[in-house]
C-alpha cells in the first residue's frame, strides 16, 4: 500500500510539532536539574549534624520539589505529544518510573522535618538556659563576695559584662545589695523574654509544618499518579 506523500504544509506542520516537543522536554530538564542546582547550594554549608540545618534542608527540598514536578509533567506531556520519539519516551518513563519513589521520600519528610524541628527548638532552649544559668552562677558570686574585688571578678564573668569604673562611690555591702538587685531585675527580663521567644517560635513552627506537610502531601499524590499517565489513556 502506497503512503500518501505529506503535503509542504503538512510537512511544516510535523516539523514544529517534532521542534516543539523537543523543546518541552528541553525545557523538562532544564526546570528538573535547576532545581537539583539550587537544593545543591542550599545545603551548603554541609551540618547534618545540626536539627537545624535538617530542618532548613528539608524546607529546601518541599520548596525546590515543585519545580522538579513541573518539569516531570513537561517530560510526560512531550511523551504524550510524540509517543513515537524512543529519547523523548524513555526520558518521560525514566521520570514515570522514579516517581513513586519520588512520592513516598517526600511522604517520609514529614515526620522528618517534626523531628528535625523539635529538636532544633530544644537546642535553643539549651542555650536559653545556659545563657539564665550563667546570670544565676554570677549572682551567686557576687553574694558569696566578701570584697570589691571578689565582686568585680565575678561581674566579669558575665556573657557581656558591663564596663565598670575604677571605683565606686558607694561601700562594699551596698554594692552588693545593687549589683544583686540588678541582676535579678535582668535575670526576671531574661526569663520573660524566654517565655516569649518559645510561645512565638512554637506557633511558628506549628503553622510552617502544618503548610509544608500540606504542599508535600499534595505533591506526593501527583507524583503517585504520574505513571498512569500513557498515551494510549487519552
Amino acid at each position: 500500500m502506497i503512503k500518501p506523500v505529506p503535503s509542504p504544509e503538512q510537512e511544516q506542520k510535523i516539523q514544529i510539532r517534532i521542534a516543539t516537543v523537543q523543546y518541552i522536554n528541553l525545557a523538562g530538564w532544564g526546570l528538573i536539574f535547576f532545581s537539583l542546582t539550587a537544593l545543591i547550594f542550599a545545603s551548603i554549608p554541609f551540618e547534618i549534624s545540626r536539627p537545624a540545618w535538617q530542618f532548613g534542608f528539608y524546607k529546601s527540598i518541599i520548596n525546590n520539589v515543585a519545580i522538579v514536578l513541573v518539569g516531570a509533567v513537561l517530560l510526560i506531556v512531550a511523551k504524550l505529544l510524540n509517543p513515537k520519539d524512543p529519547m523523548v519516551r524513555a526520558h518521560a518513563d525514566f521520570i514515570q518510573s522514579i516517581s513513586p519513589a519520588i512520592a513516598v521520600g517526600l511522604v517520609l519528610l514529614v515526620p522528618l522535618q517534626i523531628y528535625s524541628g523539635v529538636a532544633g527548638i530544644y537546642d535553643q532552649k539549651i542555650l536559653e538556659s545556659k545563657r539564665v544559668n550563667s546570670i544565676r552562677k554570677v549572682m551567686l558570686g557576687i553574694e558569696n563576695s566578701n570584697n570589691e574585688a571578689e565582686l568585680r571578678d565575678s561581674i566579669m564573668r558575665m556573657p557581656n559584662p558591663p564596663d565598670l569604673p575604677q571605683t565606686f562611690d558607694m561601700p562594699f555591702p551596698t554594692l552588693q545589695k545593687v549589683a544583686l538587685r540588678s541582676l535579678r531585675i535582668r535575670l526576671s527580663a531574661e526569663l520573660d523574654q524566654i517565655k516569649i521567644i518559645d510561645l512565638n517560635r512554637w506557633q511558628a513552627f506549628a503553622l510552617e509544618c502544618l503548610r509544608n506537610s500540606i504542599q508535600v502531601l499534595i505533591m506526593a499524590m501527583v507524583f503517585f499518579g504520574l505513571p498512569k499517565q500513557e498515551p494510549n489513556s487519552y
